[in-house]
Formats: C-alpha cells, sequence, structure tokens
C-alpha cells in the first residue's frame, strides 16, 4: 500500500496514522504490523461486518 492509499485508508477509518500507530504500539504490535496493515485488517473487518 502507498502512502497517497494509506492516507485514504486512514480517512476512510476516521483514524490518522499517528492514532493507528498507537495502537499497535499500545498492543505491542508495533513489530509485526505495520500501519498500512492495520488499516487494511480493520477495513476488512469493516466489510466483513456489514456482511453479516
Amino acid at each position: 500500500m502507498t502512502r497517497a492509499n494509506t492516507g485514504l485508508a486512514t480517512e476512510r477509518l476516521g483514524l490518522s496514522e499517528e492514532e493507528l500507530t498507537n495502537i499497535l504500539e499500545r498492543y505491542s504490535q508495533s513489530f509485526n504490523l505495520g500501519v498500512e496493515d492495520l488499516a487494511r485488517l480493520i477495513g476488512a473487518a469493516e466489510m466483513q461486518a456489514v456482511a453479516h
């Protein structure tokens, strides 16, 4: 995901890149996932929830 795509994902989620980074750090996942990955995962979970 490019930086532009990350911006779109974070805009769609309503969370800033800094907020996503803070979530990763809070759950000790900053070494396992990047902001782009987290944005994609949240987006996928939202889409799955809508499909129910």
